[in-house]
């Protein structure tokens, strides 16, 4: 006896149909750009954007993703100014992956003392950045790969006391692993995204620190009916061994949103939270989330009353159909902060 599609299946088999028949009609390049206005009293006001370019590399492959190239650039009143280039290459029906970003920037941001009475100590940190990452297809959906990455920083605290702080290089190679089932990489409805990133920092790789680096990830993405849509997230970034100041956790961004004063920084992060998401008028959509986060050296030194809550909502607009690419605006709350949010695509 053959199995039965319920309504919400055939409606999301004929929308899928539909998108299908839609994405054949054109194969042209899209673009999509968002300004980031921004404000936090640790870096006062600043204007930036976010310029994104989304192509296929082979117009014969109906398989892989839309590669991307995305220019970011980024000015502060304090001074902070950041420019970047990331470039992600899907090749050969998605058996190959390749990442490359370069980032310059100069981020004139603070320091929580908390072992001197907790105050703020501001600095700066001059950096250049440069990774490149291959991953091949070793499963039908999982992907084996190597991470390298190489950066150039110096951070100087000001402080009454004269003194000429080094630049510092740091060297990294290691594999990484992840578990792909996502329907769409920039805005998923359904599947899941696991991955596991290794940076080994050794000195013979140049570095000037040995230390590693484990970022892992987990997002869940579950269809509840026609666009409603739940996005669940696991995160955590250890840091073992001599890490240093420059690569320290510090809990917001993606993970958790609602902090932008620096306060809360360690060797070590650990974040979970949910996204609703609903569009709810044609290319017009709304997500509400919230999560809970901690910051420690280690893990053993967690406590249950260090918790740091996160609660916010933001509005979606979708700009390029064909990849269901959206930008919008979240604003979100945590534990004495808040922060507006503008982005392409979707948090995670």
């Amino acid at each position: 006896m053959g199995h039965l599609l319920s309504a919400h299946e055939m409606e999301e088999k004929s929308k899928r149909e539909t998108d299908t028949k839609s994405e054949k009609k054109t194969n042209k390049p899209k673009f999509a750009a968002i300004p980031i206005p921004n404000y936090n009293e640790a870096t006062g006001f600043g204007l930036g954007a976010i310029v994104g370019f989304f192509y296929p590399v082979s117009k014969t492959d109906e398989v892989s993703p839309p590669s991307s190239t995305m220019l970011f650039g980024f000015y502060a009143e304090n001074k902070t100014w950041a420019l970047g280039l990331a470039q992600k290459l899907y090749l050969k029906e998605d058996k190959y992956r390749l990442t490359f970003a370069l980032a310059r920037a100069s981020i004139n941001f603070q320091y929580y003392a908390e072992g001197i009475g907790g105050i703020f100590i501001n600095y700066n940190t001059g950096a250049k950045f440069g990774l490149l990452r291959a991953e091949f297809q070793a499963l039908s959906d999982f992907y084996l790969g190597l991470k390298y990455r190489y950066s150039r920083s110096r951070t100087t605290f000001d402080i009454p006391i004269e003194y000429e702080p080094p630049e510092n290089t740091y060297s990294g190679l290691g594999p990484t692993v992840s578990y792909d089932t996502r329907d769409n990489i920039f805005n998923a409805n359904s599947g899941a995204f696991i991955e596991l990133e290794t940076l080994f920092n050794q000195s013979f790789l140049g570095s000037d620190r040995d230390y590693t680096l484990l970022d892992l990830e987990a997002n869940k993405y579950l269809s509840l009916k026609t666009n409603h849509v739940l996005a669940m997230r696991l995160y955590t970034a250890m840091g073992l061994g001599d890490v240093p100041f420059e690569d320290q956790a510090i809990m917001g961004f993606v993970d958790l949103r609602g902090y932008t004063s620096g306060k809360y920084r360690a060797d070590q992060k650990y974040a979970l939270q949910a996204e609703y998401r609903w569009t709810f008028y044609k290319k017009f959509g709304v997500v509400a989330f919230a999560g809970v986060g901690w910051v420690a050296d280690k893990i053993s030194q967690i406590r249950f009353e260090d918790t740091l809550p996160s609660v916010g909502a933001g509005i979606r607009y979708m700009m390029i159909s064909r990849y269901r690419i959206n930008i919008g605006i979240d604003f979100a709350v945590g534990k004495d902060d808040s922060a507006f949010y503008f982005r392409i695509s979707e948090a995670f």
